[in-house]
């Protein structure tokens, strides 16, 4: 039964690590066709759909009472907030190579925060990665010549990913139950930015890949294989 258990925990772990690692990949593809508020409004359309069918079969839609205002703020800055720096760092012209590279220091930047008191060879280690990844992303940006606008927002997006992963830490409620208020939330979101930014989406087959993969196998499924 141990065994069983650790090869459906690699297994998902390696799900989770292919699907998010192409996220960039397929978010370039749909920004390529839509504007970032126009693509994000269409992709959590799509992932509030299929959490909503997928509510019918638990007949469970929100969390419980008491927990439901932390769950509507950690959604909204850890898909809504994240995903809209996110995807106008793209739109800015950061590469989804080089925002991948930044979101890498996510999980170091994360134990930085959590992780208080740090000695001996783990700190080094924390320090040597940290040190790394920097080195990375600077070569990167010097090599790109991005604008500062850019850079700044795939920045807030690696804070927003980074205080929001905190924040979820305190949710223990099933993954079903959660994220369905948090995409709500998210696409109010986009929705109230729209007098912000331009709108267009041209509605070609691209554009649709992009969009169902992001809503359904990123927004859905691979959230569900992070919580497993």
């Amino acid at each position: 039964m141990s065994s069983r258990s650790s090869l459906a925990s690699q297994a998902a772990t390696s799900g989770f690590v292919l699907l998010w690692g192409s996220a960039a990949i397929f978010s370039r593809l749909g920004l390529d066709n839509a504007s970032p508020l126009a693509l994000l409004i269409v992709r959590f359309g799509v992932a509030l759909s299929a959490l909503l069918l997928v509510g019918i079969f638990r007949r469970r839609w929100l969390p419980d009472n008491g927990t439901r205002k932390t769950v509507l703020l950690t959604g909204l800055i850890l898909i809504g907030a994240y995903s809209v720096c996110y995807f106008q760092a793209m739109a800015e012209g950061v590469t989804p190579g080089l925002i991948a590279t930044i979101m890498g220091i996510q999980p170091i930047l994360t134990l930085c925060v959590v992780e208080r008191r740090m000695q001996g060879m783990r700190l080094v280690g924390l320090l040597i990665a940290l040190a790394g990844l920097v080195l990375l992303v600077w070569r990167s940006l010097a090599a790109s010549q991005l604008p500062l606008s850019g850079i700044l927002f795939a920045l807030a997006a690696l804070l927003c990913m980074t205080f929001g992963a905190i924040m979820q830490k305190q949710v223990t409620q099933h993954p079903a139950q959660v994220l369905p208020l948090q995409y709500a939330v998210s696409l109010v979101l986009c929705v109230l930015l729209l007098p912000l930014k331009p709108f267009h989406i041209d509605f070609t087959l691209h554009f649709w890949i992009s969009a169902l993969f992001l809503g359904v196998m990123i927004s859905v499924v691979a959230q569900l294989l992070l919580y497993r």
